[in-house]
C-alpha cells in the first residue's frame, strides 16, 4: 500500500480524497518514524507515548501525520499550522477556524486511512479482513432483517459481507459524529 498523493488543484474540487498506507511500508525504513514524530505538537507526542504496543503507536502516527498533511494541503496552510479537537464521541474536526474542510481516519491491522472532504462531513473505516473469526450473533445485533438475509446468503463467506456493511455503517456514523456506541 502507499499513500495516495493529489495536485492542490484537484482539491478545489468537491471531491472527497481518500490516503491510505501500511505501517510497515512507511515505518520500515530507519528513522521516518523517529522524524514523523517530530510533526507531531507536544499533546500529540505525549499521546503516542501512551500507547503499549508498537503496532498501535504506530498507527496513531501515522494517521495523525497523514490527517496534517491531508488537511494542511485541503487548506492552504502548513500541516502543523493548524489543530483539531475532538468532538463529543470522539470526531475529529479542524478547531479554531471556520472551514467547510472535513476529515475521518481509520486504523486496523497496521493499515491506515484518511478521507478528506473540502466541503461536507466525511467518515471512513477500514478492517482487517484477516482478524479473529467474527461472531455469528453480529449479524443480528449489527444488520437489519434484508441486510441480515444478504449476509447470509453468502453462505461461507459472510464474515466478508458482513464487514462490508459494517465499514458502510461505521462510516456513515463517524461522519455525523455519532459512532458506534
Amino acid at each position: 500500500h502507499t499513500i495516495a498523493m493529489c495536485d492542490r488543484s484537484s482539491l478545489d474540487r468537491p471531491v472527497i480524497r481518500v490516503w491510505h498506507a501500511d505501517v510497515g511500508d512507511v515505518f520500515g525504513v530507519d528513522g521516518r518514524e523517529a522524524r514523523a514524530v517530530t510533526c507531531l505538537l507536544d499533546a500529540e507526542r505525549a499521546r503516542y507515548a501512551r500507547f503499549r504496543h508498537d503496532e498501535d503507536r504506530r498507527m496513531f502516527l501515522l494517521g495523525r501525520v497523514m490527517a496534517r498533511a491531508a488537511v494542511g494541503e485541503a487548506l492552504g496552510v502548513d500541516p502543523r499550522a493548524w489543530t483539531w479537537c475532538e468532538g463529543p464521541r470522539g470526531r475529529p474536526e479542524i478547531a479554531g477556524i471556520e472551514s467547510p474542510v472535513s476529515f475521518n481516519i481509520a486504523h486496523s491491522a497496521g493499515i491506515v486511512v484518511c478521507a478528506v472532504s473540502p466541503e461536507g462531513l466525511v467518515g471512513v473505516d477500514v478492517e482487517s479482513r484477516t482478524r479473529r473469526s467474527l461472531e455469528r450473533a453480529l449479524i443480528d445485533r449489527c444488520c437489519s432483517p434484508e441486510e441480515a438475509a444478504d449476509v447470509l446468503a453468502h453462505g461461507g463467506g459472510w464474515g466478508d459481507r458482513f464487514l462490508q456493511y459494517w465499514r458502510l455503517k461505521e462510516s456513515y456514523l463517524k461522519a455525523v459524529g455519532l459512532g458506534i456506541s
